[in-house]
């Protein structure tokens, strides 16, 4: 029973806890460690699929977010894996053959996170680089010269 009461009580925390919505008008900071969320905005985690769609509005990251989407479904498929070898070989206590296989499926998939964690990171300055040039504007002054109703000969001209 007690064990039920505190797995309801995560399932429903857990249903709480959801990432912040993905602002386009807004750059992302980068997170390049190992662990925890690789992109915030606002100094919070982003939902991970808006800004994947994001990223992939922006030419110059098109690259670097077909490799992150690429190795999304191998990283998780194999640390499942090999968090089951482990946990089979603890529990039959065969430990032989099934917690060797288990290590190596983690230890390849955090290989994989790393990687496509880079590739995030890349296509996240991507996108802030893309961002700052589009709010870059230029003005222009060009001068001219004509006779005005007003009695001006010269002046400038501004455009934005």
């Amino acid at each position: 029973m007690r064990k039920i009461l505190v797995l309801s009580l995560v399932f429903a925390m857990s249903g709480c806890a959801h990432p912040a919505k993905f602002d386009s008008s807004k750059p992302v900071e980068i997170q390049r460690g190992f662990f925890g969320p690789p992109i915030l905005q606002n100094g919070s985690p982003v939902n991970p699929v808006e800004t994947m769609n994001a990223f992939e509005a922006v030419p110059e990251a098109e690259s670097s977010v077909r490799t992150a989407k690429l190795l999304f479904w191998p990283t998780v498929l194999m640390a499942g894996a090999g968090g089951y070898f482990v946990g089979y070989g603890l529990g039959s206590g065969n430990k032989k053959n099934e917690i060797p296989i288990g290590a190596g499926l983690i230890a390849g998939s955090a290989v994989l996170s790393y990687f496509q964690r880079n590739a995030v990171a890349d296509a996240a300055e991507s996108y802030n680089r893309s961002l700052e040039s589009r709010s870059k504007k230029k003005a222009n002054f060009l001068p001219y010269l004509s006779p005005n109703p007003d009695g001006a000969i010269a002046g400038l001209v501004t455009s934005f």
